[in-house]
């Protein structure tokens, strides 16, 4: 007992030593009630945990190691707080967009210009066309630097852009230039067709984007034009530019301008400016005299106030409208804000009953919207002439 005893006392580890932990180990009772196949689960139960662990562990690791420094973070674009780009022997036209071109979330700017060579020092000749030519070109609003350029033949007319919104089409902006129309991609600057002016027609903007009438799944757009005798509209394919149709005389007078309304049922109104006043004539009309079948609504408020000899809806009788403009955040059920020789009105765009006018001396400048009360109306502000060199805005 004595010899056991400093034995235990010497060396306090010796019995770990012989594979039994002094403190842990369990009752030589418990160790009999288990069975040897009892044992040998729990051990193999233990060391697939560990094994568990160090592979959770390994693939953390793992994964923490390739987002560090194996896959590369995404490139952020350089946000410029200014840029200028200057082209010293171009000539510029009145003609300015504000389009997302390379999907980048950031607006571009596109624009078109008449020059010998592009940036790239492309002549207008290895393009086979006439030198100067005209080019159009997207440049990125990060940094002003070149997206694309395309050149076209001279020389130019108009353009517009954002005629995709809305739509299935796979073109953008469409440029009248030469005697041609061409339809643009934003994205990539391809043209998507080209197709020659309509015959004796000098169409001005806005182009009017309309549905589809010719039933090949792509929307189409229309061209209005007016000179001393008439206004004429025709319809051209969304898909292929090609006139489609015949031409319309939608008014025996001229017209200052045009636009493409809305109503909130849903049917289509071509609104003219003329010397007498705003008036609409229906879609349904117009392409009825084109020869197309199609099913397009008609609005009971606005054809009830249409005139018995005429197919003319007036919107609003004035001896001098200037501007007219829609009040809406939304495509349908917009009000219709009008610019006068004294006045400014908005009207109804359900009912076409005036809302409210109020006198003006001279409107400067086109009429901007937004929210300046907390009434949740988008409202109107107006820069006038008041005199003594004075400008007020109301």
């Amino acid at each position: 007992m004595e010899t056991t005893d400093r034995a235990t006392e010497g060396d306090p580890l010796k019995g770990g030593e012989d594979g039994v932990e002094t403190g842990t180990a369990p009752p030589a009772t418990e160790l009999k009630g288990k069975s040897c196949k009892e044992v040998l689960g729990l051990s193999r139960l233990t060391h697939w945990r560990t094994a568990v662990f160090f592979f959770s562990l390994f693939l953390c690791l793992t994964i923490v190691f390739a987002f560090s420094f194996i896959i590369p973070c995404p490139v952020r674009p350089q946000y410029l707080i200014a840029w200028n780009r200057t082209f010293s022997e171009a000539v510029t036209y009145d003609f300015l967009a504000i389009e997302e071109a390379n999907k980048d979330k950031v607006m571009d700017v596109l624009f078109v210009r008449k020059d010998t060579e592009d940036s790239q020092n492309n002549t207008c000749g290895d393009a086979g066309l006439p030198s100067p030519c005209v080019f159009v070109l997207a440049v990125d609003g990060t940094d002003g630097k070149t997206l694309w350029e395309r050149p076209l033949n001279p020389e130019f007319h108009w353009a517009q852009c954002g005629l995709n919104e809305n739509t299935d089409r796979n073109w953008d902006c469409l440029l009248s230039h030469a005697d041609q129309l061409s339809a643009i991609a934003k994205n990539s600057g391809e043209v998507k067709w080209q197709q020659p002016q309509p015959t004796g027609l000098h169409s001005t903007l806005p182009v009017l984007s309309v549905p589809d009438l010719n039933t090949d799944e792509v929307s189409d757009v229309a061209l209005v034009a007016s000179d001393n005798t008439q206004t004429q509209l025709v319809f051209l394919s969304g898909k292929s530019g090609v006139q489609i149709g015949s031409t319309v005389i939608l008014d025996s007078t001229e017209t200052a301008s045009h636009l493409l309304y809305r109503t909130e049922k849903g049917s289509y109104y071509v609104l003219l400016q003329k010397d007498t006043g705003l008036y609409a004539l229906a879609l349904w009309r117009i392409a009825a005299k084109a020869g197309f079948k199609i099913d397009l609504t008609a609005d009971e408020h606005w054809e009830k106030n249409a005139g018995g000899t005429s197919d003319l809806v007036p919107v609003y009788v004035s001896d001098s409208v200037k501007q007219v403009l829609t009040v809406g955040e939304k495509t349908d059920a917009s009000n219709l804000l009008l610019v006068t020789g004294d006045k400014v009105a908005l009207v109804d765009g359900n009912n076409l009953q005036l809302l409210w006018s109020f006198n003006t001396t001279s409107v400067l400048s086109k009429p901007s919207f937004g929210h300046f009360n907390k009434d949740g109306l988008l409202d109107v502000v107006v820069e006038e002439d008041i005199g003594n060199n004075t400008k007020r805005a109301s």
